[in-house]
């Protein structure tokens, strides 16, 4: 390029031009002898003389109207798309001039990111005293009058919580019985660290407030596992709404069975939360670094529905979770579909991709289980997250993968790594996917079962 055609170039691209002309016709006189429209020919700059109306044009040296697009080359503009004033780059594609900064067509996605760290729980923090007495269980402490969690019937809960420095939330604790409903609302008690360690308990009667503790009244929901002393926790609590005449009621399903509707009941809310897919397991057979995928989290369903439509009765079906991979690198199972009859039913989770010897699968990267989708009724339906890949590998740097995929009542089990020997971890409660089995010797490491389903069956009273 010669000196001067260099300059014409740059002054081209770097906005000198001044558009001419008017309603949605732009006229524009170049420095550089453009003397034809070619695809590949330099792009133009140019500062906008009006704001457009519509679909417009754009003539370069007398050389005949062309169409403006935007980028992607298919949708012509709208009005405002061009500002007066306004620095626009034209580029022609053969057929029309694309404006570079007018976007009609998404950017491909770029790769996903690391997994963050996992969140705490919604709450407060207190740590959990042995003791079932109800009595003060000292600074940022609460205790349960039982060691079984499902046979708690009160608490007591320091006026000071555990959070650093101890902070004073007395009068947030004192108004979970403030409600006028018989169920005054939902304490949910979470381990920190362990979540599938949890109790919910109904707030079913009025406060005790001593001095520098407050006792509840509880009535067991539902609950997993074990709390040690001195166990972080967090607790956190749903306020049932006044009665308006009415009462609330809320039966809980973690296996099949029959709902029968409370008497009086006019409406409900059904919540179905499908199981999540078992992690792939992984055996290296002393030679291949092996992890299976993880489990894919299952569907959550939720749905409102009459009295007339529910019936005397429906059945309750809990689908089963998927199957933990084998340690011969076995495929996860797919868990199945849980539903309330034919009023609603969501899908379990896909079983994660095992990896090794028993598998067609030993080197390379495997896909995770799809999340549970696709199933039927209610009002709002929630995919369940696929879970993360899994691996084989002959040689060369450990990696992260094989993790169980979210659900939307429950967390996936955690991502593995594939130089070490991990058996898989079962998916949290509800419907989250079980993470996959790593081994780096000759033993095999299975997978993790998928996280279970669950039923929730809200009922207002008349």
């Amino acid at each position: 390029m010669t000196d001067r055609g260099q300059t014409d170039h740059i002054w081209d691209t770097s906005a000198q031009i001044d558009s001419t002309g008017s309603a949605n016709a732009y006229v524009i006189a170049t420095a550089q002898a453009i003397t034809g429209y070619a695809r590949g020919m330099p792009p133009i700059r140019f500062k906008a003389n009006f704001g457009n109306t519509g679909s417009a044009t754009a003539n370069i040296n007398g050389l005949g109207a062309v169409t403006l697009k935007k980028t992607g080359g298919t949708a012509n503009l709208a009005s405002g798309d061009i500002a007066s004033s306004g620095v626009y780059t034209l580029v022609y594609d053969g057929a029309n001039f694309q404006v570079l900064e007018l976007n009609s067509l998404p950017g491909a996605a770029g790769a996903n990111g690391a997994d963050g760290a996992n969140g705490v729980a919604a709450g407060l923090r207190w740590n959990f005293d042995s003791s079932t007495s109800m009595a003060d269980p000292g600074t940022g402490d609460f205790r349960l009058n039982n060691a079984t969690l499902a046979s708690v019937t009160a608490a007591a809960v320091s006026d000071l919580t555990g959070e650093t420095g101890n902070p004073d939330a007395s009068a947030w604790v004192l108004s979970w019985d403030d409600s006028t409903n018989a169920v005054r609302g939902t304490l949910i008690v979470k381990k920190i660290g362990a979540e599938q360690n949890f109790a919910i308990y109904n707030i079913t009667g009025a406060s005790t407030d001593n001095s520098g503790w407050t006792q509840l009244v509880l009535t067991h929901v539902t609950s997993n596992g074990s709390l040690s002393n001195a166990d972080p926790c967090v607790l956190n609590f749903v306020r049932a709404g006044n009665s308006g005449g009415g009462t609330v009621a809320v039966q809980v399903f973690t296996s099949s069975g029959t709902y029968t509707p409370t008497a009086g009941m006019v409406s409900a809310i059904v919540e179905a939360q499908a199981a999540g897919g078992g992690g792939g397991g992984g055996d290296s057979n002393g030679v291949t670094q092996q992890l299976g995928a993880g489990g894919g989290g299952g569907e959550y369903r939720r749905g409102v529905f009459s009295a007339a439509t529910i019936g005397a009765s429906q059945s309750v079906t809990i689908g089963a979770v998927g199957a933990a991979g084998s340690t011969t690198g076995g495929n996860g199972g797919n868990a199945s579909a849980t539903s309330l009859g034919a009023l609603i039913s969501a899908n379990g989770g896909s079983g994660g991709i095992g990896s090794g010897s028993n598998s067609t699968n030993s080197t390379g990267n495997y896909a995770g289980g799809a999340g549970g989708s696709g199933g039927s009724g209610g009002h709002l339906a929630i995919s369940g997250k696929s879970g993360t890949y899994g691996m084989g590998r002959s040689s060369g740097a450990a990696n992260w993968g094989g993790g169980g995929g979210d659900s939307f009542l429950g967390h996936g089990a955690d991502d593995k790594l594939t130089d070490q020997d991990l058996t898989g971890v079962t998916g949290g409660n509800y419907g989250g996917g079980g993470s996959g089995g790593s081994d780096d010797d000759t033993s095999g490491s299975a997978g993790g079962a998928g996280g279970p389903g669950i039923v929730i069956v809200t009922e207002f009273i008349a």
